[in-house]
């Protein structure tokens, strides 16, 4: 079973940052950056519990 992984404007927005932050460093590292955040949404998707909630943030483990 997967669930839908919801990621609010302000967390796209500061994606859509990072992304362009990481690609002015070193062209391609961007898309690393992207597939990386992907693979996360994906993990948190399939197992939500997954994630480890520290000081009101949920990284996952």
């Amino acid at each position: 079973m997967s669930y839908s992984v919801l990621v609010r404007a302000a967390a796209q927005v500061e994606a859509a940052k990072a992304f362009l932050w990481y690609e002015q460093r070193s062209r391609g590292l961007g898309d690393q950056f992207a597939d990386s955040l992907r693979i996360c949404l994906d993990q948190l998707a399939k197992n939500p519990k997954l994630q480890v909630q520290k000081n009101d943030f949920a990284t996952i483990s």
